[in-house]
């Protein structure tokens, strides 16, 4: 993404995520009844042939920025039946109704294809959207067009409990320090290196299963920018481990005009929460090791190497 894109991408963001406070009623208010928190119209709707509540993830895309957004906490909600009014039918309903904590919430007719989406930010009043709806539960996808959201948005929903790949998906901030060895002389906890950021997105070509990293050094004699695509990410207990191999690309400091250097560089690490702890290795630079967020790092500090 260019530079432009991403401050332009973080302001859209900022823009429209939901304030913990929303969140928090609308969690209790949803239970009670959805169908109002999300635009509905306070029918009485108690005649039910189905009632389903599950968990699903998506992708987002908008209309004028290249990389999409992705949200693994969403909740749905299904409702078949009949709408009542004053104790009479009026008519057969099959209605969708979507829980997201940066999205907000929404109500869509199945039969229409239209609805609505409810969305705040920094405590300013829910705006509503209109939207479209194509596609459906028993299809597997959900397709959710909002005309009128940050230029055009299209919300991808996948019911069901979102791949690891995509469960990890943030920018982590990390501590790090290096060892590495030259000559036989080893260089033991070297250039520790406070808010790196290391960037993993889920991999779409392993239907994202998988995971792709990017870190870049910013150490004071940089290591270099890193990539490694299709990354392995398992779950254990909540802790998702992850391994792979991919590329360090490493300018020459001796002389930085030169092309720089490519070599095979592998990581491995957990995640635990917002934390990841890990190590990157170069074995082919003196056996280089970068160290993320590792236990020691305050006292590496504090010895002034």
């Amino acid at each position: 993404m260019k530079k432009s894109n991403i401050k332009l991408f973080s302001l859209l963001f900022a823009a429209f995520t939901m304030t913990a406070t929303m969140v928090s009623c609308g969690n209790d208010d949803n239970k009670s009844n959805p169908e109002t928190n999300a635009g509905g119209t306070g029918e009485d709707i108690s005649n039910y042939k189905t009632h389903r509540t599950l968990p699903a993830w998506s992708t987002i895309s908008f209309s004028y920025i290249d990389e999409p957004m992705y949200d693994s906490g969403i909740k749905l909600e299904t409702k078949y039946g009949y709408n009542k009014v004053n104790g009479t039918t009026i008519s057969e309903y099959d209605s969708l109704f979507f829980f997201s904590s940066v999205w907000g919430t929404g109500k869509f007719d199945m039969l229409k294809h239209t609805g609505v989406m409810l969305v705040a930010g920094h405590g300013k009043e829910a705006k509503s959207y209109d939207a479209s709806v194509t596609g459906s539960i028993d299809e597997g996808k959900v397709v959710i067009t909002i005309p009128g959201m940050m230029g055009g948005t299209t919300i991808n929903l996948m019911p069901g409990d979102a791949p690891f790949g995509l469960v990890i998906s943030k920018t982590y901030t990390v501590n790090t320090y290096s060892d590495f060895a030259v000559a036989g002389r080893e260089f033991n906890k070297y250039q520790p290196t406070q808010n790196e950021k290391v960037v993993i997105t889920p991999s779409e070509t392993d239907s994202y299963l998988k995971a792709n990293i990017a870190f870049t050094s910013t150490a004071q004699t940089s290591w270099g920018v890193f990539d490694f695509q299709s990354v392995e990410v398992t779950e254990a207990d909540d802790i998702y481990t992850i391994t792979g191999e991919g590329k360090c690309t490493m300018a020459n400091p001796r002389d930085p005009s030169a092309t720089p250097n490519v070599y095979t560089a592998t990581i491995s690490g957990t995640i635990t929460g917002d934390k990841l702890v890990g190590t990157i290795t170069v074995p082919e630079v003196h056996g280089v090791t970068i160290y993320l967020n590792p236990d020691d790092f305050d006292t590496v500090v504090n010895s002034g190497k």
